[in-house]
């Protein structure tokens, strides 16, 4: 059966906001973001090595008046680890405390808020000539402070290793996605695998709902597809059309159109509860009903022992445009903590 675990998170105190907020002048938190950098993302900035370097030193002090909750150590149990080696996803109640859940929220309409001066938003709908909102930004952490201190000052890296059953949960990108209540779009059934220049076991997203989202609305899984042994096809959501390169790949099943086939799950959440999911599991997000909650959810992406570098076996057109898309300083083979744009954030001692 699927597991659905209970308990409350790490918070984070005073310093650490005070830190984020140290970052230097581009990264401004919910004030409208400036240009990005040429070149490779902010990760390899020196205001991002120094935030590093802060939780190398355990410079970041929990505290804030705010009462500890039970670390990651006691909500991951076996039992978790078993469903999501077998399952593909687990689903962890009241990981992420209400402070991260409020200062994401605020963040996340701010940076929405300012579409017409963001390039980076992504909006998948024709503003005026289809209803409902669906939207989207990769790399918030590399622009805005609020995001780079919740990937590393939250548990979310410990859960990720913990979950993996890793030693090491290095940090590889986040993606924000916003998707308003009558929204008809459904983000098509599909398989990180193919997008991503990583290969190994050890590779996972955590999905963080920054509203309450019902069964209807939540991410959907194929349970177990992730133990196939198959890397699909990528291909482009706005049409299906598959990727230059990958033309001789397996494709994709018609899960929804055959969905009695397939054990397919989802989950009723709260705000703080989270998504754990393999990266090689089949996944897609539905609809957003009107009356429905808005949907808004950031969805970061960790590194475990295993993960490596891998681009030689990805096809043409993901070598290209898949993540990261810049010169990351790697090579096949090497571990992905090798390059300074993936910090290793657990355990903090080896930031």
């Amino acid at each position: 059966s699927l597991l659905v675990l209970g308990a409350s998170p790490l918070v984070a105190g005073p310093a650490q906001l005070a830190m984020a907020w140290r970052l230097g002048s581009h990264c401004r938190g919910l004030v409208r973001r400036p240009p990005l950098l040429s070149g490779p993302p902010q990760a390899t900035t020196p205001s991002y090595r120094r935030l590093v370097a802060a939780v190398s030193r355990r410079d970041f002090a929990g505290g804030g008046g705010v009462p500890p909750s039970p670390p990651p150590g006691e909500l991951v149990t076996d039992e978790a680890r078993r469903a999501f080696r077998e399952d593909g996803v687990v689903c962890l109640r009241g990981a992420f405390d209400r402070s991260w859940i409020e200062s994401l929220g605020a963040a996340t309409d701010a940076a929405i808020d300012a579409a017409a001066d963001n390039v980076d938003l992504e909006e998948y709908t024709r503003q005026g000539q289809e209803p409902g909102r669906f939207c989207a930004e990769m790399d918030c952490s590399r622009k805005y402070a609020d995001f780079q201190h919740f990937i590393f000052a939250s548990p979310a890296a410990e859960l990720a290793a913990r979950v993996m059953d890793s030693k090491t949960a290095s940090f590889f990108y986040d993606i924000l996605f916003v998707k308003e209540p009558g929204t008809p779009q459904r983000t098509v059934w599909h398989q990180d695998q193919g997008y991503w220049l990583i290969g190994g076991d050890d590779v996972c997203s955590i999905w963080l709902p920054l509203d309450p989202v019902p069964r209807a609305s939540c991410l959907e899984f194929v349970r177990g597809s992730h133990r196939s042994g198959i890397e699909y096809a990528p291909f482009r959501f706005a049409d299906g059309s598959v990727y230059r390169g990958a033309e001789a790949m397996p494709r994709l099943p018609d899960v929804e159109g055959a969905r009695g086939d397939f054990s397919i799950v989802g989950f009723d959440m709260l705000p703080g509860d989270c998504l754990v999911f393999d990266y090689r599991l089949l996944h897609s997000a539905p609809p957003v009903a009107a009356g429905a909650p808005r949907r808004r959810a950031l969805s970061t992406r960790w590194a475990g022992d295993s993960a490596v570098f891998s681009s030689a076996t990805k096809c043409a057109q993901a070598r290209e445009s898949g993540y990261p898309n810049y010169e990351c300083g790697l090579t096949d083979g090497d571990p992905i903590a090798h390059s300074p744009a993936f910090p290793m954030l657990f355990p903090a001692s080896l930031a």
